[in-house]
């Protein structure tokens, strides 16, 4: 289409970078959108300080203890202690869980009463007070009189309208063995069968059997049977081998090891065998009876018949 003189010569708005050498438009391009990124990044980091995005809520610690033996307290304290700005107050909840999210047993919203919730409804003490602030007030958990069902992880979770933060520590409340006995059998004249048994425990332990010399380093008992029984809240646990008389020492020292695990928790017991003696005993006495003993028991028996003869 035919342009007139008019149309061709009307001056035309042009980009600025063109009145610029081609160099100098580029640098100031770069220059330009460096410029506007970092007017951006400044816009975004004062909305974030503002809101308070990320800081609003802040755990400080969480405080629970990791064992207790069952039956050795009257009560436990579980506290989360935290951060929050004031702008957020209003809708500040505390809230725990138990072994997992969806087990809510607490929750305390400043200015109202606490609630104790499921498994926990009963065994906490609402009326305990972990802080004089009134918005950290009653932020902790009193558990009372804790036993073995109380084992498991604890959850805080602190929450408001903007934000929110959880932390979770484990605690266990064990039992110790009701009993632990460590014994042998001679299911022939060349063989012995030793056996470990524990009773009442909780939770699960681990139990070893180990064999030695009283100056020598003992060794574990390996390849051994086990077996494990659950009931009435507790564990029963029984782990035996037998063994050939041949293989074994003129003296030695079996040993039975009961430990918890993430506890200090342990039980040991000990007792001699004598390869070749048919007798059995248990981690009751203190020993197993002995070749000498049973020609000491004979001499006095031999001696008793003469003297009535």
């Amino acid at each position: 289409m035919p342009v007139g003189p008019c149309e061709r010569d009307r001056p035309r708005l042009r980009d600025p970078t063109d009145l610029l050498p081609r160099d100098d438009a580029k640098h100031l391009l770069v220059t330009m959108v460096s410029l506007s990124s970092f007017i951006w990044i400044l816009y975004a980091v004062a909305w974030s300080l503002h809101c308070g995005i990320g800081a609003a809520v802040e755990i400080l610690d969480v405080r629970v203890p990791a064992v207790i033996e069952n039956g050795s307290i009257d009560s436990v304290v579980l506290d989360c202690d935290y951060n929050v700005e004031e702008y957020e107050k209003i809708g500040l909840v505390v809230k725990w869980y138990f072994n997992d999210n969806h087990s809510q047993v607490y929750q305390w919203i400043p200015m109202q009463k606490p609630q104790d919730l499921g498994v926990l409804k009963g065994k906490i003490n609402l009326d305990y007070v972990a802080s004089n602030d009134e918005y950290k007030k009653h932020r902790a958990m009193q558990l009372l009189k804790p036993t073995t069902e109380l084992t498991g992880e604890y959850m805080c979770r602190i929450a408001t309208f903007e934000s929110e933060e959880v932390r979770s520590k484990k605690m266990i409340v064990y039992a110790p063995a009701q009993n632990v006995d460590i014994m042998y059998s001679k299911p022939s004249p060349k063989s012995v069968n030793v056996s470990c048994s524990a009773y009442g425990v909780y939770p699960e332990p681990k139990l070893q059997l180990f064999w030695g010399q009283h100056d020598r380093r003992r060794k574990e008992i390996t390849g051994t049977a086990i077996e494990t029984a659950w009931h009435n809240g507790v564990f029963d646990i029984h782990r035996h081998k037998l063994l050939d008389d041949d293989l074994l020492p003129r003296e030695t020292l079996f040993e039975c090891l009961l430990w918890i695990n993430d506890t200090n928790y342990q039980a040991k017991r000990s007792l001699m065998y004598y390869p070749g003696v048919s007798l059995s005993t248990n981690g009751g006495f203190k020993g197993a009876v002995s070749r000498g003993g049973i020609v000491v028991l004979l001499a006095v028996t031999i001696l008793y018949f003469n003297q009535n003869s």
